[in-house]
This record gives C-alpha cells, sequence and structure tokens, in this order.
C-alpha cells in the first residue's frame, strides 16, 4: 500500500488575508496580480472569489501549469471591478503588456489604475 504524505498547508499572510476580505464584503469580480519570487514574475488573473483563487494557484491539481512552477505565489494587487465584463476588459488590457515596470507602476501610481479602470469601461 502506498501512502501518500499531505503537504503542511501555510496559513495566508496578513495582508493577503486582509485583502480577502475587503474584497469578499465589497467587490464582486476583480482583477488579481500574483508574485512568485521563485521565478520573479507576475500573473494576472480574474475571480470571484479571490482567496479561493489564490489557495488554487498555490496547490495545483496540474503540475504542467504555468503557475505551478511559480509556488508560493504572493498576491501583489487586486483590482476591483464593476462586473464579470469590466473584469475580462481590464485583464485584457493588462495581461499582453506583459512589463513587471507597468505592473509595478500599478502598485505605485493610484491614477494608472484609475485610468485603465476607466478605458475598460468603455
Amino acid at each position: 500500500m502506498v501512502q501518500v504524505q499531505e503537504e503542511e498547508q501555510k496559513p495566508p499572510s496578513p495582508v493577503a488575508f486582509f485583502c480577502c476580505l475587503i474584497f469578499k464584503i465589497v467587490m464582486s469580480y476583480c482583477i488579481y496580480i500574483l508574485y512568485s519570487q521563485r521565478i520573479d514574475k507576475f500573473y494576472t488573473g480574474m475571480t470571484e472569489d479571490l482567496e479561493q483563487r489564490i489557495f488554487q494557484h498555490n496547490n495545483p491539481i496540474n503540475q504542467m501549469k504555468y503557475t505551478a512552477k511559480g509556488i508560493p505565489w504572493q498576491l501583489y494587487i487586486t483590482i476591483s471591478c464593476n462586473n464579470k465584463r469590466h473584469a475580462l476588459k481590464l485583464e485584457k488590457l493588462i495581461t499582453p503588456r506583459k512589463s513587471s515596470a507597468f505592473i509595478r507602476n500599478l502598485k505605485k501610481y493610484p491614477e494608472l489604475v484609475d485610468k485603465i479602470k476607466n478605458e475598460a469601461s468603455i
């Protein structure tokens, strides 16, 4: 008989926990950007359940998925969206840029977030 040893789950960081709590109270859909120090990459996604989505990235069923290479992923920034359609448009504006400088500027300059949110609303 083969025994499978379960990996110990680490609790989310206080920042991630707080962001998830606020997200559940205030927002419906959001864009989230994760950062992996292991591979020094960002990952952009959209979700209605941020806490669950971060858990899925850090505990992938399929080890061949892109995010499996970067575990552990840390929440870098979230951007609230008006609805699912707005979130999809916003994700399509952010993802193709593939620039860590652009993503870092989203966190550094809130007016940049406002600008792209407005672009996605049109």
